[in-house]
């Protein structure tokens, strides 16, 4: 983007839809005053419309917003730090106001280092930083789309960073292109946001998914069925030894007769 702007910029939206956008940004903050380029969000004027980033270095955020009465042309606006623009949310939905408020335009004044919204009924004022210089998320993203895709099956992500990712919907569904494993995967939700998600290497690159999906696909096969063994055959009897005949006896011999 270009340096931010010196000279007074001011645009009317939608209450809701400012908050909506504001804090959907704040979810790819890195909410680490450590590092104050990384703790909030970024506010632009691009192309007519407010185009709000944010990232963690793990995840890019754009979101665009239509704007109206645009006084001012393209550039920067500036910082709002991740406390700031909590607080900006809190003093648009302040306790006891109903639905109603939200739904009210906004007026919305950036100048000399102090960002205004008025409702009509109140004004808030925040500090925004002009010289907390952010990673350029619109450049991170344009270039992600113009690098040519290769042609790879396998790739891995932090599954909790990319269920993120539905904060920034509203029922859309999420369209997401992988360039390489290597590379962010670029996630685009609806007409509004686009973003990008850092991939995460894998324990063993050559292999990938491979060996993961063996041991899956192990798992599903059914067993085999055991083989049915042929019953045994009964081993054949022995022949019980015969007995010996018992000799026959002999008649007693008759006595001859006495002459």
């Amino acid at each position: 983007m270009t340096d931010p702007k010196t000279l007074p910029v001011t645009f009317s939206i939608q209450s809701r839809e400012f908050v909506d956008t504001l804090t959907t940004a704040l979810t790819f903050a890195l909410r680490d005053s450590t590092l104050p380029m990384l703790d909030g969000v970024d506010l632009n004027i691009f192309k007519g419309q407010l185009v709000t980033t944010a990232t963690d270095r793990f995840r890019l955020a754009l979101i665009r917003s239509e704007i109206d009465e645009l006084d001012g042309a393209d550039g920067r606006l500036g910082f709002l730090d991740y406390a700031t623009a909590r607080k900006l949310i809190a003093l648009m939905k302040p306790a006891g106001r109903g639905r109603g408020m939200t739904l009210a335009p906004l007026t919305v004044t950036v100048a000399d280092g102090r960002l205004t919204v008025d409702n009509r009924l109140e004004k808030v004022t925040v500090a925004i930083s002009t010289v907390v210089t952010p990673p350029d998320v619109i450049k991170l993203i344009t270039e992600s789309i113009a690098r040519e895709a290769k042609s790879s099956r396998d790739w891995a992500v932090n599954p909790k960073l990319l269920a993120s990712f539905a904060r920034a919907s509203s029922g859309e569904m999420a369209a997401v292109r992988v360039n390489d494993p290597t590379r962010p995967l670029i996630v685009s939700i609806g007409d509004n946001f686009i973003g990008l998600l850092m991939p995460v290497r894998m324990g063993d690159p050559e292999a990938g998914h491979d060996k993961a999906l063996a041991s899956w696909s192990e798992f599903f096969t059914p067993p085999k069925p055991a083989r049915k063994r042929a019953p045994r055959k009964a081993a054949p009897r022995k022949a019980a030894p015969a007995k010996a005949a018992a000799p026959k006896k002999r008649a007693p011999a008759k006595k001859a007769a006495k002459a």
